[in-house]
């Protein structure tokens, strides 16, 4: 055994790990339940401490010259404690190099993983500041002054760092828009530090006892990720304009001599239909373009990326919750986390999908006839795994798919599972029987004509993806 530590035996340093883990955990603002984790100054200025502790031993152990064995070794049980199923898989990376500078992982954990409201952003930075004046006040009589004169240092070299790199007014990334609302400092790291400061290891590196200057940058990090986010959220919005303006007036030029005076009542009927199957796709493409709908799908993978027990685990703790909504957004999550690897085909099937001007009956028919001579698809076991659950939580509402887009439900469900039978079932009573009328408003009562409603949507939506498409994948 290598372990040289004459303080902390190695298996009680695994122990504190763990621990450690926990409140790593809890600094992603949730804890295991789902419920939000609420941090105030005392709490943080504890979990700092922990990284401290770390940052100890390996500074102590740096002293013995079997430093390098035992660095190893701790590393070989770290290796061991990740490779769990059960530990969490956003941490899997921790090792020596990482507790080595464990209060910077702390603060970057709860600035950077934990969602910032002003009531966190408060008392995180009250706590920063207070450990720095605390940990000055140790060599300094006057540690106020001593600290905002080390700051304004430490600001200052922002400046020198972007001038050693030769930045000029001329070289600075300009961004598209600049938010009024954010402050002179903020802007500036847009502009010109974003990738030649903040992401620096040296000058990260270097934060000695002044966790200040170290939040500030990461601050600014954050800063600037959003900026680009933003403008990346207003190019997708105006892609999503784009592709929905032009797929409609593509279609429509097609038709265009049908509608001036004298137009058959053929060519009135096919502008109609034209125009039905236009707004159904732009709703489809504005759904799947969104930036909302873009960000749960981002976290779906990351969500599915964990084993199939801990992610089970976070949903059941938010069913329990009270809050309706919650149903819901589980079932979209787990919806997207099917159609997660066919993404991209989706969108670009879509995008090139013509008017195939057949009836919704047709379609129905065609639906019906699907289930007689369908076989399964191959599936992976993550995807397996997914199906099931969502299966067994909509056993008993199974009319919950109607509160979320056709597109999803329509792409994510494949046609040879119990679920798709269940929809198409339902679909098919809207279709037909009197109670449909909840969901067709202007509809024939009958059920004879479909048109403008939710039905037609579900309708066309079902039959494109698992009739007109392949089951081709990315």
């Amino acid at each position: 055994m290598s372990w040289s530590h004459p303080d902390i035996s190695m298996e009680e340093l695994v122990d504190r790990i763990k621990g450690f883990v926990d409140i790593l955990v809890l600094a992603s603002g949730y804890q295991s339940s789902g419920l939000p984790a609420i941090w105030d100054v005392d709490n943080i200025k504890k979990a700092v401490r922990w990284g401290l502790f770390f940052e100890d031993v390996f500074k102590s152990l740096r002293l013995y010259s079997n430093y390098v064995e035992s660095v190893k070794e701790l590393d070989a049980a770290l290796f061991n404690l990740t490779s769990d199923p059960i530990f969490p898989l956003g941490l899997a990376h921790l090792s020596s190099a990482t507790l080595s500078n464990a209060r910077r992982f702390v603060l970057e954990h709860l600035l950077q993983a934990h969602p910032i409201k002003d009531e966190h952003l408060i008392s995180f930075l009250r706590a920063v500041v207070e450990m720095d004046i605390d940990e000055l006040s140790e060599a300094h009589n006057d540690c106020p002054k001593v600290y905002i004169d080390r700051l304004t240092l430490q600001m200052d070299s922002l400046e020198l760092a972007a001038a050693g790199k030769g930045l000029t007014k001329a070289d600075k990334t300009s961004m598209p828009e600049d938010d009024p609302n954010a402050s002179k400092c903020f802007k500036q790291i847009d502009q010109n530090l974003f990738t030649n400061l903040i992401f620096n290891d040296e000058t990260r590196g270097c934060i000695g006892a002044d966790a200040s200057f170290f939040v500030i940058q990461e601050i600014l990090k954050r800063q600037a990720v959003m900026s680009r986010m933003s403008s990346i959220e207003k190019g997708l919005n105006s892609l999503s304009e784009i592709i929905t303006r032009n797929t409609v007036g593509s279609e429509n030029i097609r038709f265009e001599w049908k509608s001036v005076d004298g137009a058959s009542s053929d060519g009135d009927q096919i502008l109609m239909e034209l125009e039905q199957f236009s707004q159904w796709r732009s709703r489809c493409l504005s759904y799947l373009l969104d930036k909302r709908t873009i960000k749960l799908h981002s976290g779906a993978e990351l969500i599915f990326q964990a084993p199939k027990e801990q992610w089970i685990q976070i949903f059941e703790g938010l069913k329990s919750s009270k809050d309706p909504d919650n149903f819901l957004e589980i079932t979209e999550i787990l919806l997207l986390g099917l159609i997660s690897s066919k993404w991209n085909y989706v969108i670009q099937n879509l995008i090139s999908l013509p008017c195939d001007f057949l009836s919704i009956l047709k379609k129905l028919s065609d639906l019906r006839e699907l289930l007689q001579r369908n076989t399964p698809f191959l599936f992976s076991d993550k995807e397996n795994g997914i199906l099931q659950y969502l299966s067994s939580l909509l056993r008993s509402h199974p009319r919950k798919l109607w509160k979320l887009p056709s597109v999803l439900v329509a792409a994510a469900i494949p046609s040879w599972s119990v679920l798709f039978k269940t929809h198409l079932s339902d679909v098919e009573n809207h279709y037909n029987e009197s109670y449909h009328a909840a969901r067709c408003h202007g509809c024939d009562r009958h059920g004879s004509k479909h048109q403008y409603c939710q039905v037609t949507d579900m309708i066309q939506s079902l039959y494109i993806f698992h009739i007109h498409f392949s089951p081709a994948r990315d």
